[in-house]
């Protein structure tokens, strides 16, 4: 007896301390600014730990004085249950100092949070000793469902009904008091909030409903509350409801790991992510039942079943996240011009010129041209982001778009068929990268057409891995998208591409124009520049360059804007002996020039940045194998467009502008690579 009133004694003495601990470190706002653990996921540990552990305690005095200290067993496992909180939340907290979390407000105090902390471990460590060596004594003594029972006979109150309704229906009756419980909490929040969003608001209901279920299941386990054997049912729904609030805390992470580059910011997200917990936790529930269902007698073939069972596990778990996370509604950033974008879809035919590139011989050259435009006001929504056939842009990888978000839940700001505004606009051709189609470059160019530029997106024919021409679609060849075009092929095909680009120019009509291109784009820009008298000016975005251009240079002002460490500004530490080439070439570029040029390079962009993959959300392991920087996608985005306005309204309506003039600080990720 002396063992068990000892471990019964420390055990009461962690968790009273326990709840000081807790109690001070998250309501106490000096002492919580300094504490490693004053955030999510901590804090929702803390939150579900400092009510309940402090109601065991409350429970297990007043069982002893009711007179059922008898109930040794019973009392044991109350402990035991209240020191596991113990031990999970301090295991929260270390992670949290482990992690570093909160670091730049730690100040002198905090090490004594965490001294704190260290004795928080050791005591429940003691008290785990304590409770092993006085259960061996123990023998099960009813539930805590017959002791209530008497006490609330004792006061005189008729329960006999309720509990045996109660033991019939425990799961049910859980669900009630759960579900009341986070109506009062939640609803207490909103008040104090001065409303919440609705979505929001069901969503703290679920999520609190669900943890307190979970924690009463959990409990029943332990202390017997109502003895129960363990079904199929119980066991999903009760991992369910534990999956639920666990995503809910570690939502930020986890939102990151499910493929996007910033924290939840919606109702909606935090919905999705909430879901996708409570399925992992079914799925979880599900196997540990088969495990334990099949009352495997050896130990080893337990562990050799779990393991075999692991990856179905996490691929039904993966399948689950991503399917929520691309269906969250994205948005392209929105243009900062003043103008509405309005935009259409045609089809030419350039009868002057054999395509070298068609199956058929004698084939006339046909693109797909995308429109962007200045419009009068509009109303509605705006079209969408790959109309039609256009929408097999998605990775065709396990079914249609399954890594990618969804273009239909993607939002543009381009008004298909909007009508144009008043006025005249200048001219801006734009073409894509090898395999792109002009869609992917929607941001840049609706955000020029706000601007008041007309703009022509050309998707070239048979070098992009998808056009749409006359209601069918047209895939890439080998000749017209080589894996690593040489200096013959490139120049082959940077001509042709260049005569697209003037093609459109001249169908498009008017006085000087400016050709934009990413990556080979670029050099077909460049190239077009070189040969058309009207060019105002070229852009490169990060594309190596080919063609006459490369030893006749441009004449008109050109602005080339690379990736970090990109070779193709000419300024660069080559890595290998394709990038010192590249550099080569582009010096002999500059050096043939004689209008004014810029370079710049944006540190923490890649290949990709300057393309709508960096606004897309990518599902891993797609996204790690696009060539995409650490930059945050919208933010790079951000930075291409502020520049290429900038550049041309400086050469087309001889704006000043102070971005062409040095370092930016608005944006210090821009780095001059001289003039």
């Amino acid at each position: 007896m002396t063992r068990t009133r000892l471990a019964l004694f420390v055990s009461t003495v962690t968790a009273v301390l326990f709840t000081v601990s807790a109690f001070v470190t998250t309501q106490v706002d000096s002492v919580r600014a300094v504490s490693p653990w004053q955030d999510d996921p901590y804090d929702s540990v803390v939150s579900f730990s400092e009510f309940l552990v402090p109601t065991l305690v409350v429970l297990l005095v007043a069982r002893m004085c009711l007179g059922l200290s008898g109930r040794i067993w019973q009392l044991l496992r109350s402990v035991l249950l209240a020191t596991l909180l113990v031990a999970l939340t301090v295991a929260a907290d270390a992670m949290a100092v482990l992690a570093g979390a909160d670091r730049v407000h730690w100040t002198a105090g905090t090490q004594w949070l965490g001294y704190g902390l260290v004795a928080l471990a050791a005591l429940a460590v003691v008290s785990f000793f304590l409770q092993r060596l006085a259960f061996r004594g123990a023998e099960p003594d009813g539930d805590w469902l017959g002791d209530a029972v008497t006490v609330l006979a004792w006061l005189r109150i008729p329960a006999a009904g309720a509990a045996g309704f109660v033991r019939r229906h425990f799961t049910f009756s859980a669900l009630l008091v759960a579900a009341a419980a986070s109506l009062v909490v939640t609803g207490a929040l909103a008040v104090g909030e001065g409303g919440l969003d609705p979505l929001l608001f069901a969503v703290a209901v679920l999520t609190y409903a669900a943890g307190l279920f979970a924690f009463c299941m959990m409990a029943n386990g332990v202390l017997r509350i109502v003895p129960r054997p363990a079904r199929l049912g119980r066991t999903v729904v009760g991992f369910a409801a534990l999956g639920a609030p666990a995503a809910f805390a570690l939502r930020d992470a986890g939102w990151v790991l499910m493929g996007h580059d910033s924290e939840v910011r919606t109702a909606a997200q935090l919905a999705g992510i909430v879901a996708v917990g409570a399925a992992s936790g079914a799925v979880v529930g599900f196997l540990g039942w088969c495990v334990r269902g099949w009352r495997i007698k050896r130990r080893w073939v337990r562990v050799v079943t779990a393991v075999a069972l692991t990856p179905v596990l996490l691929i039904a778990s993966y399948v689950a996240a991503v399917t929520v996370a691309r269906a969250q509604p994205s948005a392209l950033p929105a243009p900062t011009g003043f103008f509405t974008v309005g935009r259409k879809l045609l089809d030419w035919t350039d009868g002057s010129r054999v395509d070298p590139l068609a199956p058929v011989p004698g084939t006339r050259r046909e693109l797909s041209v995308w429109l962007w435009y200045p419009a009068a006001r509009a109303t509605g929504a705006a079209g969408p982001y790959a109309p039609g056939l256009w929408s097999q842009l998605h990775f065709p990888v396990l079914g249609p778009g399954l890594f990618e978000g969804s273009f239909g839940l993607l939002q543009g700001h381009s008004y298909d068929g909007a009508p144009a505004a008043g006025g005249k606009f200048p001219l801006v051709v734009l073409e894509p990268g090898m395999g792109l189609s002009a869609a992917y470059f929607t941001t840049i160019a609706e955000n020029l057409a706000s601007h008041g530029y007309l703009v022509a997106g050309i998707t070239p024919t048979y070098s992009a891995n998808l056009t749409v021409i006359g209601g069918r679609t047209v895939t890439s060849t080998t000749a017209g998208n080589p894996d690593d075009p040489d200096a013959v092929q490139g120049t082959r095909l940077v001509d042709l591409w260049a005569a697209d680009a003037r093609f459109v120019a001249a169908k498009l009509g008017g006085g000087r124009v400016v050709y934009i291109g990413h990556s080979f784009g670029g050099a077909a820009s460049l190239q077009a520049c070189h040969l058309d008298a009207r060019c105002g000016g070229a852009v490169d975005l990060d594309g190596a360059q080919f063609g006459s251009v490369v030893k006749g240079g441009v004449q008109a002002p050109m602005m080339i804007l690379g990736s970090a460490n990109s070779c193709v500004t000419g300024f660069c530490q080559p890595a290998n002996g394709q990038e010192s080439e590249q550099r080569t070439i582009a010096r002999s570029l500059l050096t043939a020039s004689t209008g004014p040029t810029w370079r710049y390079s944006i540190s923490g962009t890649q290949h990709f940045n300057f393309t709508d993959y960096a606004a897309f959300y990518l599902a891993p392991p797609v996204n790690t194998l696009i060539p995409l920087g650490p930059i945050d996608g919208d933010r790079g985005l951000t930075i291409v467009n502020a520049y290429v306005v900038a550049f041309t309204d400086h050469v087309v309506r001889g704006t000043a502008e102070p971005l062409l003039t040095g370092p930016s600080a608005r944006y210090p990720e821009v780095l001059p690579s001289g003039r």
